[in-house]
């Protein structure tokens, strides 16, 4: 692990690490098949050497190891240690212990990381602290912030479904079932309205909205439940240093009609009712926008209702930070990414649709576009140049390319355009406008290189969209030895 933020593949696998827990931890009954699911899980996500899970007896001080994974050094899983020399169980926060640096030390974390560095999170229900998490890193191994948030998150889900062995019972502990469908959610929108729906049921409140920052400064309902909530997509213009305050501040912020506060007016076009709780929405340290709670009347229910609350705002930021990752991760995975074009996996998926369409009667053509020369140009002019050129033509073709159609990079310098409700005719009249557009770019008019292309139109005669790829292919390869191809 290195100190910053964490690298984009990394953190992905992080929230995936944290979706399949979730998943898990819904369908686990014993603590030990639990804390077993969590090592595994941890040790991956992690890169760490072991995981610890502890229990404590605030009557006796007390703190034992409940778990100790199979990788824990020998000894561990007997280890007792008093609950106040722990840090985290003292100020119920997360620490990261460094061997030998006193600035960081901690008496108990000595004790259970046996000289290997740590991370040791609290797990806490409604304010109080049932246990820890311990995770041993390997030698030499820094833990950063985000390292923190992360086994934070997973003692907040622990938190839902046990407590370890040696604590007391806490009975009657909010369930966070709602979130952790949240985490596993695939798009925004359900992870917003899981996240919403459960907040509305843990507080007994009259609305909820989830405010999320856009770029340009305004934040946006992006979800909206409760009569006295404002819709769905409404934006409020608010400097986004606010909220980077809000989280700042580590403790929600309550509005109340009966005790106007002037810190807290700026917040106020984020509330509605008299009394509201607003709490910030973080994930790896980003801050993702705030959860608004609101009260028709003044009547202390958002204090009662503030460590369910917080504790849910944190599982919250998980949710929607893995639910945008994975959209960002979806994207990315059907855009080619030198040429921006969609890439062969979005153009399967694409023709997929458009053929059945075909089979029911609508038109479909393809023009299958290859760059002639370019192996040659490639190797004197150089890789970077060879790059530039498949930009330009990639970047002449999505301009040619009108919405309801796909422009995709087929192979190193073949490109396909799926052309939806377009027969062979209008196919030569596409292929004409690129052959315009080409001839006027000033990068491909320079470099001497040409496109021929290949025609293909559907047939019911065709099994599947690949058999209409190598029409075009084959159209292209007879113009070619025939002479008389169509060549832009």
């Amino acid at each position: 692990m290195h100190a910053g933020s964490t690298p984009p593949g990394q953190l992905d696998e992080r929230y995936r690490a944290l979706l399949d827990l979730g998943r898990v931890l819904t369908g686990l009954v014993r603590p030990d098949d639990l804390y077993r699911a969590l090592g595994d899980r941890l040790t991956v996500a992690l890169g760490a050497e072991a995981v610890l899970v502890s229990g404590y007896d605030p009557a006796a001080d007390r703190a034992n190891i409940a778990f100790a994974s199979e990788s824990a050094p020998r000894g561990t899983g007997q280890t007792s240690y008093r609950g106040s020399e722990c840090m985290a169980i003292r100020e119920g926060r997360p620490v990261a212990h460094v061997p030998g640096d006193a600035a960081a030390a901690c008496k108990a974390a000595s004790l259970v990381s046996k000289g290997r560095p740590s991370v040791i999170a609290p797990i806490l229900r409604e304010g109080r602290v049932l246990g820890t998490i311990t995770v041993l890193g390997r030698e030499g191994s820094i833990y950063s912030g985000a390292d923190l948030d992360f086994v934070t998150a997973t003692a907040n889900l622990v938190a839902s479904r046990a407590i370890p062995s040696g604590s007391p019972s806490a009975g009657g502990g909010m369930r966070l079932d709602e979130i952790t469908n949240a985490i596993a959610a695939v798009s925004l929108p359900d992870a917003l309205a899981q996240v919403g729906r459960a907040a509305l049921e843990a507080a007994g409140a009259d609305a909820v909205i989830v405010w999320l920052l856009r770029s340009g400064g305004d934040v946006e309902a992006a979800f909206s439940t409760g009569g006295i909530a404002p819709r769905k997509g409404a934006t409020v213009s608010l400097s986004h240093e606010l909220f980077r305050g809000l989280a700042e501040r580590r403790e929600p912020v309550i509005i109340d009609s009966d005790h106007e506060d002037p810190e807290t007016q700026p917040f106020r076009p984020l509330v509605a009712g008299a009394s509201s709780i607003l709490l910030p929405l973080v994930a790896e340290s980003r801050v993702l926008g705030a959860l608004a709670v609101c009260f028709q009347n003044s009547h202390g229910a958002a204090r009662s209702a503030l460590p369910a609350l917080e504790q849910l705002a944190g599982l919250a930021g998980i949710a929607i930070g893995y639910s945008r990752l994975h959209e960002q991760i979806h994207a990315l995975s059907l855009i080619d990414p030198l040429t921006g074009l969609a890439n062969r996996r979005h153009l399967a998926m694409f023709l997929e649709k458009e053929f059945a369409a075909a089979r029911r009667g609508r038109r479909l053509t393809l023009l299958y576009l290859d760059i002639d020369g370019f192996a040659d140009y490639n190797r004197k002019s150089g890789r970077a140049a060879g790059d530039s050129a498949l930009r330009a033509f990639a970047e002449v073709i999505l301009a040619q390319t009108r919405a309801m159609n796909l422009a995709a990079r087929f192979g190193n310098d073949e490109f396909i355009v799926a052309l939806a409700d377009a027969d062979r005719r209008a196919g030569f009249i596409h292929a004409s406008r690129i052959s315009k557009a080409m001839a006027a770019h000033p990068l491909i008019a320079s470099s001497g290189l040409h496109v021929s292309v290949g025609i293909s139109s559907f047939s019911p005669r065709m099994a599947g969209f690949d058999d209409m790829i190598r029409a075009a292919q084959n159209d292209l390869a007879v113009r070619k030895k025939g002479g008389g191809r169509l060549t832009i």
